[in-house]
């Protein structure tokens, strides 16, 4: 299983964009129960507002992608009345406020070894409880700076900037002409084909290359 996950992910390093690996945790009232029936059974701390986090995937991301690792940013998002349901975020019903704690940890800072980057990460996320204790009793996060209000013209303007878009595009790919219909599909067969067979666009661009340059030595 570890080579396996370690495979997938030196994926990432033959990549000429920049990464972004997100770690995060689908909060629920029964998944916090079985958290802590688990972190009680087992002597770990018992926490209130977060889920215990997975220290072996984390453990082996950091283990993987040290070197090219500039930092960790440790994210706390808090709601403010209601907290929102996964229903809600279906059908887009926006919570009244969103709170968004960032820390940035360099990745020196985080020790190498996998037991200690482990109770590392257990201590990061006792410190995130504590800090959704105070924004639950205060309201707001720790020195926590204020947000100018949304422009009302910007909103107008994006809103129909993006309704406009939508709508052309939709009228392009019902009632343009076949061969338009025909990209579309091509188009969308690609994306899914390159998801489900894990096929990266640079590896192969970079193999027909070497495969080129390699004929053209031979010649």
């Amino acid at each position: 299983m570890k080579c396996i996950f370690n495979k997938k992910v030196s994926c990432f390093l033959h990549t000429h964009f920049e990464i972004h690996i997100l770690l995060y945790f689908w909060f629920s009232e029964e998944k916090r129960n079985r958290s802590q029936k688990f972190a009680a059974d087992v002597g770990l701390p018992v926490l209130t507002n977060v889920l215990l986090p997975k220290t072996r995937g984390f453990c082996l991301c950091l283990e993987t992608l040290r070197n090219t690792l500039d930092a960790v940013y440790d994210m706390t998002i808090a709601y403010k009345n209601p907290c929102p349901s996964f229903m809600d975020n279906v059908f887009g019903v926006d919570p009244s406020e969103v709170h968004i704690h960032v820390r940035r940890i360099p990745v020196k800072e985080i020790p190498a070894s996998e037991t200690d980057a482990a109770a590392w990460l257990m201590d990061a996320f006792q410190l995130k409880d504590q800090l959704l204790d105070k924004f639950n009793a205060q309201g707001h996060f720790p020195n926590q700076c204020q947000e100018n209000e949304l422009s009302t013209l910007k909103c107008l303007v994006n809103f129909i900037v993006v309704i406009s878009l939508t709508a052309i595009f939709t009228y392009l790919t019902l009632f343009s002409s076949i061969w338009y219909k025909i990209y579309v599909g091509l188009a969308c067969t690609s994306l899914a084909s390159v998801t489900y067979f894990n096929i990266h666009p640079m590896l192969v661009v970079g193999f027909s290359k070497a495969m080129f340059c390699c004929k053209k030595t031979k010649k």
